[in-house]
C-alpha cells in the first residue's frame, strides 16, 4: 500500500465517480480502477460497490476515507517540513514586533537582505520565544527579552526611546494632557519592569490614554495628524517621516519632570542549538546602522 493508492481514493470518495476523478488525477479510468482494486485487495476491504450505473462507498469505505484524509494531510505536512529543512537556506524566518516589522524590515531588505526570501511573523513577548523555540522561525529581533534556557540573546544596541507627536500641535500641551496612543497587545514574563509592549516604565507616571491600538501603523497615522502621541524608538520615527511630508512628521516631545529617560536593549535571539549566521551578522549591522 502507498500513498498515490490512498490518493487515488480519496479523490473517488470525495468526487463519487471514477470517471471525474481520473479527469482530476489525469490519469485514465482503468488504471484508476486497477488502483482502487489493488487496495481493496491490500486492505481486504471492499471500499466502492456498484451503484446504478456508477459507485457508492461503503461504510467501511467511509471510515477509512475519514483515516485517509488525516493520513494524507500528515504526509503532506512531513513532505513541507522536509522542503523546509532541505531549503532552508533559501528562506531567513524572522520573529518580531510591529516596531521593528513595519518599517525597519523593508528599510533592512533594501540595503542589507535584498534577494533574499524571508517570511516574517509578528508576535509579541513570549510567542518570539516560543516560534523559536517550536523552531517555527530562525532568528528573533526583541527589545522585551523572555529569558528562556534553550535561548541566546544577543546584544545589538541600546535605545533611547522618546515621545513623539507634533510639536506644533503638542509642543505646550503638558504631560498630563497629553492624549497617548497605547498598544493593546499585554506583556507577560519579559526581563524588564514595564507596563505595555510600548516600553513605558512600569514605575513611570500615568499617562492619560485615549487610544488603544492593535497597529503600530494606526498610532503613528493618529499622531501624524495631531491627535495623539506614542512612546517609540527614534528609529522608528525617522523612518517614518522619510515617507511622510513635512507637515505630517513627528518630533520628540519633552519627558515629565522627574521621570527619566528610558533605555532598552534590541537583541537578536537564536536557538543554543544554531550557530550565529551570516544572516545574523547582516541583521545586527543592518539595526546598528539604522539606530545610530
Amino acid at each position: 500500500m502507498d500513498m498515490t493508492k490512498i490518493k487515488y481514493f480519496s479523490v473517488v470518495a470525495e468526487t463519487g465517480s471514477v470517471r471525474k476523478a481520473a479527469e482530476l488525477l489525469q490519469i485514465s479510468p482503468p488504471a484508476l480502477s486497477r488502483a482502487i482494486s489493488q487496495l481493496e485487495e491490500e486492505l481486504d476491504m471492499e471500499l466502492f460497490i456498484p451503484s446504478g450505473r456508477g459507485i457508492a462507498i461503503t461504510d467501511q469505505g467511509r471510515q477509512f476515507h475519514q483515516r485517509a484524509l488525516r493520513l494524507l494531510g500528515e504526509y503532506q505536512n512531513f513532505l513541507a517540513d522536509v522542503h523546509g529543512q532541505e531549503s532552508g537556506s533559501d528562506q531567513l524566518r524572522i520573529g518580531t514586533f510591529e516596531i521593528f516589522s513595519t518599517h525597519f524590515l523593508g528599510w533592512a531588505v533594501e540595503r542589507f537582505l535584498a534577494g533574499r526570501r524571508l517570511l516574517v511573523q509578528e508576535v509579541i513577548p513570549a510567542a518570539l520565544e516560543s516560534a523559536l523555540r517550536n523552531r517555527e522561525i530562525d532568528i528573533g529581533i526583541t527589545y522585551m527579552p523572555v529569558p528562556n534556557e534553550a535561548l541566546d540573546f544577543l546584544k545589538v544596541t541600546t535605545q533611547e526611546l522618546r515621545i513623539y507627536g507634533r510639536a506644533a500641535r503638542f509642543g505646550d500641551t503638558p504631560f498630563a494632557e497629553l492624549p497617548f496612543c497605547v498598544p493593546i497587545a499585554p506583556v507577560s514574563g519579559v526581563a524588564l519592569p514595564v507596563h505595555g509592549l510600548d516600553g513605558w516604565p512600569a514605575a513611570g507616571p500615568q499617562r492619560r490614554v485615549r487610544f488603544e491600538v492593535d497597529q503600530l501603523e494606526t498610532a503613528l497615522n493618529i499622531a501624524a495628524r495631531g491627535r495623539g502621541v506614542l512612546l517609540c524608538p527614534p528609529f522608528v520615527v525617522k523612518l517614518f517621516n522619510e515617507l511622510v511630508r513635512e507637515p505630517f512628521q513627528l518630533e520628540p516631545l519633552p519627558y515629565p519632570r522627574g521621570m527619566k529617560p528610558v533605555k532598552m536593549g534590541i537583541y537578536l535571539v537564536k536557538r543554543r542549538s544554531m550557530r550565529e549566521s551570516a544572516d545574523m551578522k547582516l541583521l545586527a549591522q543592518a539595526i546598528r546602522e539604522c539606530c545610530g
